[in-house]
């Protein structure tokens, strides 16, 4: 039986970053990611914490709570999802500040993206979208749903689709862009967009 510890939070108690690890004796070198992989402060090293999980993770266990620059937490989490080609979510009750987000085919991709009702408020004002889905081919079924994305008056346009193929957004709400809330291109047609017209407002 391995040794099992249950995290009460990611940096203070009840944040969302609470859950199950387990210790693996075996793997002294994977770096401290403060969220999947934690290593204690024991010298010399003699393994790893991980955390158990099924499907998908959450941007709360990489740190993204809702009360400051959520940039970095988002960015890791999707790079977390993506690498391991599992659904991220969010606290719908939270609203993250952030830099632009984007997700294309440089990379892998999340097999999924739920926000449950959570808003993605711009940081800072910002020339580029403040979430973009261009070429997400590593994952045709990509799915995008259940956010609201606020420009705050700081981009020109909350979602900017191009060439998402096959790919699926479902009750997305734009609001507060200084030109378009969700604009649409190129090969995302072959696209669904659930529930009529791209919501905008």
């Amino acid at each position: 039986t391995k040794e099992s510890r249950d995290l009460s939070g990611h940096t203070v108690l009840g944040d969302g970053g609470h859950g199950w690890f387990y210790f693996d004796s075996s793997d002294t070198s994977t770096a401290d990611d403060g969220a999947m992989n934690v290593v204690d402060s024991q010298s010399p090293r003699t393994g790893t914490w991980k955390r158990l999980y099924n499907g998908e993770v959450s941007a709360s266990w990489f740190g993204a709570t809702g009360g400051g620059d959520d940039t970095s937490a988002i960015a890791a989490a999707i790079a977390f999802a993506s690498d391991n080609s599992v659904g991220l979510v969010f606290d719908g009750s939270a609203t993250y500040l952030t830099d632009p987000i984007v997700i294309s085919n440089t990379g892998d991709v999340p097999r999924y993206m739920d926000g449950n009702s959570c808003t993605l408020k711009a940081r800072a004002t910002s020339s580029s979208p403040l979430l973009s889905v261009t070429n997400p081919h590593s994952q045709e079924n990509f799915r995008l749903q259940n956010f609201i994305l606020d420009g705050d008056n700081k981009h020109d346009k909350c979602l900017y689709i191009n060439g998402a193929n096959k790919c699926h957004f479902e009750n997305i709400k734009a609001m507060k862009a200084v030109d378009e809330g969700i604009h649409i291109e190129g090969d995302a047609g072959k696209g669904v967009f659930r529930s009529g017209k791209p919501p905008c407002r």
